[in-house]
């Protein structure tokens, strides 16, 4: 679906300012009412090297005082040369007292045409992690295109540093092994959605997906574990998106689904590992949404956080009680954990929700707040300024278990086709 979205924008021939560009938000204020919340925007940054089509703003994640940025169809190295169609990079920012700059850009040390570095990204503490899903690998005498890699950043007194480059247990030519990427703490989980998978040891699925652990020793960072889908299935995209926290991990598989008995075609699932005394993952949860139903490819985004994590479904059709057919408006899952058991604890929807907003293509998740993109979106917070695809967010609180909507979020200087 990514690669199908960025074919259509490349038809559009977005103008400068259509380029999707990275913003921040800090909380200043808290009032008792509903949408009260003042989220205000505390800065908009843009790469020092700026350029057509780089797409930075496409992945980010922010962790404390950090934030990275990727910019997987940028194409030159640290110092602005040796151009190279798509390499990739992606950009630290550090915030100064409630100022946010880009203090660095990071590229591969290896860096190749079409790599798309910066295709996701995720940081946690003094690490971060860049995927680059068409990355050519060697293995052995030959050449896997697209097999994929990913990057590990450490920070060492405020500069990121290369720390190492992580491949699959088996690289293989399209399994695009950083696609999506994650970290927390000691781990991190890298998927890799077109990866051809055997269940049972049966013949290998094509596109079924898998996603890959790694653990930190001190600072170095080794392959821990393969983690699949309890389910076969040619194309359910294992991997698409990848979450983890403290010892659980959440993995989606938007494609999921089955067509007998009742037509689940692309429902759609979302599975929950947990990390044992033992130090072994294994799935413990097979997640669905309560309102399942063919095409919305819940799992196409995830993330977690402590006792709680979001499964996004964009192209979900109904409001939170099941009615209001839009098609496309998209919804999100939130689940929170007893135990070891997960269980859908609310149901979120835009108040504004349109025909194809796609809420829900991207979410995030932290303490008591969770962030959900709809990057369709036409209307200005105030639900009024119609621009076509302008795009915009939605923050949530959970009040005593209770999550609604606090914000609407919009860029500064929204414009139509920026895909905020």
């Amino acid at each position: 679906m990514k690669r199908l979205l960025l074919l259509q924008l490349e038809v559009l021939n977005l103008s400068v300012k259509s380029i999707v560009m990275f913003q921040l938000f800090v909380l200043t204020g808290i009032a008792n009412n509903l949408f009260a919340q003042n989220w205000t925007q505390a800065v908009k940054a843009v790469a020092s090297d700026r350029a057509l089509y780089d797409r930075f703003g496409y992945s980010v994640s922010i962790s404390g005082d950090y934030a990275i940025v990727g910019a997987y169809m940028e194409d030159h190295d640290l110092t602005g040369g040796k151009f190279l169609d798509k390499a990739g990079a992606a950009y630290i920012l550090k915030n100064n007292s409630g100022t946010w700059t880009v203090i660095q850009k990071l590229v591969a040390p290896d860096r190749a045409e079409d790599d798309e570095f910066g295709y996701s990204v995720a940081i946690s503490g003094d690490y971060a992690i860049v995927g680059a899903p068409r990355k050519t690998v060697k293995v052995g005498f030959d050449m896997q295109a697209y097999a994929g890699a990913a990057y590990i950043y450490r920070n060492a007194s405020g500069t990121w540093k290369t720390l190492g480059k992580l491949l699959a247990e088996e690289p293989k030519f399209g399994d695009e092994f950083g696609y999506s990427v994650a970290i927390s703490e000691n781990y991190a989980i890298v998927g890799a959605p077109y990866d051809d998978v055997s269940t049972n040891g049966g013949v290998p699925q094509s596109n079924k997906g898998s996603a890959q652990i790694y653990k930190r020793d001190s600072i170095n960072w080794s392959f821990d574990q393969t983690i699949t889908g309890g389910f076969g299935g040619n194309g359910n995209r294992f991997g698409w998106s990848v979450g983890i926290s403290g010892n659980y991990a959440i993995v989606g598989e938007p494609l999921n689904g089955t067509t007998a008995p009742v037509n689940y075609a692309k429902a759609g699932s979302a599975y929950i590992f947990f990390r044992g005394s033992i130090g072994t993952w294994k799935q413990t949860q097979f997640l669905n949404a309560s309102d399942k139903a063919a095409g919305d490819e819940f799992g196409n985004s995830v993330a977690i956080s402590g006792d709680y994590a979001i499964v996004g479904a964009m192209l979900e059709d109904h409001n939170a009680s099941g009615g209001s057919n839009l098609s496309k408006a998209g919804s999100a899952y939130i689940f929170k954990r007893n135990g070891n058991t997960w269980t859908q604890a609310k149901k979120i929807v835009a108040s504004d929700r349109e025909a194809s907003d796609m809420f829900g293509v991207s979410v995030s998740i932290s303490g008591d707040y969770a962030i959900v993109g709809a990057y369709n979106e036409d209307q200005d917070k105030g639900g009024g300024n119609t621009l076509s695809d302008a795009g915009s967010a939605y923050i949530f609180k959970n009040t005593a278990g209770s999550w609604a909507q606090v914000r609407k979020i919009v860029a500064s200087d929204r414009g139509g086709f920026d895909l905020f």
